[in-house]
């Protein structure tokens, strides 16, 4: 993500850097859009985006 969106990636929770995401996204897809479903999927509870920072929680 941090590529493809030029954004910075920070974990509030650190034990989300060892989790491992296996799925088909799109690089048209909206960066909101990648998120929600990270987030329905219970990877993440939350996530916030301020410029170019996210921060997952």
């Amino acid at each position: 993500m941090s590529r493809w969106y030029d954004v910075d990636v920070q974990f509030e929770n650190k034990n989300l850097e060892e989790i491992t995401f296996k799925g088909v996204l799109g690089k048209h897809q909206d960066l909101t859009e990648i998120l929600e479903i990270i987030k329905n999927l219970s990877i993440i509870k939350s996530y916030n985006l301020y410029d170019k920072t996210l921060i997952l929680n």
